[in-house]
């Protein structure tokens, strides 16, 4: 019974342990007050409202945004485990799949490694030189 009480306590202290660094961290490496950050450099403040100002242009340079499902999150962790793609890359390429969409224009090459896909580089848009 000691050594089975033994075995949890040490257990538990390296848990207590891993949480804390965690924390620290966390604490020690996140970007800190992002609001602040921001308030001290104006010029970077004036660029999201010109963010924000495009995002509610959006709408009227018919553009249909599609809602963000639980389907489509899904499918999107199935593309990222096979393809190991970053998570915003595999949310888009679930939402096209979802909307029928087939071909991507992108410069990241890497998507090209979907199969279910096909990838439009921007140079493959261009005209051809004459």
């Amino acid at each position: 019974m000691a050594s089975f009480l033994l075995k949890r306590l040490v257990g538990l202290a390296l848990t207590l342990v891993a949480a804390s660094f965690l924390v620290f961290s966390v604490t020690e490496f996140s970007p800190g007050n992002v609001a602040r950050k921001l308030a001290r450099r104006a010029g970077r403040l004036s660029r999201l409202v010109t963010y924000q100002a495009s995002v509610e242009a959006i709408p009227s340079m018919q553009i249909e945004v599609i809602a963000l499902t639980e389907a489509i999150i899904l499918e999107g962790l199935r593309l990222q485990r096979r393809y190991s793609l970053m998570t915003n890359d595999s949310l888009i390429v679930a939402t096209m799949l979802r909307q029928g969409v087939r071909i991507l224009a992108s410069a990241d090459r890497r998507l090209a490694l979907v199969d279910e896909i096909e990838i439009a580089v921007p140079a493959d848009l261009a005209p051809a030189p004459q």
